[in-house]
């Protein structure tokens, strides 16, 4: 998670233009907006400028990727690996959404829950009752907390257990049709009620 104790800051060049964001704990508790993310398999991309491919190093590396940077033939490639889900946290729906953009951009798997309208695709989920997921091991049990966070659940954890629920409507968005009718299937065996308009 980052920034759990201390207020710290992560600046970041993407595509020439810096962004900046900070999360910390706060006097008075502040909404936070989660975003769970993870790499199915190792990631690579290119880079002609060596500046660009250093800040997409530094920014993969603080969300938690093993980094690897090559340069030949006048490019740099970075790789980057990711085991199982994490979270970033943020302190507006603007700023998540603007992250989870970067993080589907840069080849990350990403979820989001949304409770404003949707824009294009989405598939839409709740599940007033709590609904319960076990696990074979503690790992994967706090990776799926991250999940539940990023859909915007209230939580019980267990040792190997999570409780989860949603008592009102959210989105996520999906970039076409195929993508969510598979996000909707997924929603579905996690045991959620769905809408998706075809």
């Amino acid at each position: 998670m980052i920034a759990r104790t201390l207020c710290r800051s992560l600046i970041v060049a993407l595509t020439g233009t810096v962004m900046h964001f900070a999360t910390c704990d706060a006097a008075e508790p502040t909404e936070q907006h989660v975003i769970a993310f993870r790499l199915a398999k190792p990631k690579t991309m290119e880079f002609e400028d060596s500046a660009k491919a250093k800040s997409h190093a530094d920014a993969v590396r603080q969300f938690g990727c093993d980094v690897k940077v090559e340069s030949h033939d006048g490019h740099t490639d970075v790789t980057y690996s990711l085991k199982g889900w994490k979270e970033a946290s943020f302190t507006s729906d603007e700023l998540a959404d603007h992250w989870e953009a970067w993080f589907d951009k840069a080849g990350f798997d990403a979820i989001h829950g949304h409770e404003d309208a949707a824009h294009g695709e989405a598939v839409e989920y709740r599940s007033e009752k709590w609904l319960t997921q076990s696990f074979d091991s503690v790992s994967k049990a706090t990776e799926f907390v991250s999940v539940a966070k990023a859909l915007g659940c209230e939580i019980k954890q267990g040792r190997q257990d999570v409780q989860f629920r949603l008592t009102s409507w959210r989105h996520l968005e999906a970039a076409n049709h195929e993508v969510a009718e598979a996000r909707e299937a997924w929603l579905k065996k996690l045991g959620f009620e769905t809408k998706h308009a075809d």
